[in-house]
This record gives structure tokens, sequence and C-alpha cells, in this order.
């Protein structure tokens, strides 16, 4: 049986933490753009929030609104 807590945090580590190779490949992007490019803006930006969601138990993406859930025994 699932117990509660098992799914919440389950939920937690997906909507705060991203798997270590992705943010690995985000940096090695980030460093061939070019400095105050657009796109090095936003990778930079993308991996400051992912380094807030991880420390602050936060999601990374805050403007997706917060899931409901129905779940009939």
């Amino acid at each position: 049986m699932i117990k509660e807590e098992d799914l919440v945090d389950l939920y937690k580590k997906l909507v705060t933490q991203i798997p270590p190779y992705i943010e690995e490949e985000i940096r090695q992007a980030l460093r061939r753009e070019e400095q105050g490019s657009l796109a090095y803006d936003s990778l930079e930006k993308y991996l400051e929030n992912v380094r807030i969601a991880r420390e602050e138990e936060i999601p990374i993406c805050q403007d997706t609104g917060i899931p409901k859930f129905l779940i009939k025994l």
C-alpha cells in the first residue's frame, strides 16, 4: 500500500529537482553561449531557479499552478 507521505515526498522531489545529468547539460550549453545573449541569460536564469528550488524546496517553475488529485479507494 502506498502511503500519503511517500506520494508527497515523490511529488516534492519531482517539482523541485532535475536529474544531475540534465543540469550538467544545461551548464555545458551555458558555457557555449555568448555572455549577454538571450540564450545565455535564459539558461543562467533557469539554473538559478533550479538552485533556489532545491534549497528552498519550492517548485522550479511556479507559474504552472498547483495540481489537485482525486483518489478513490
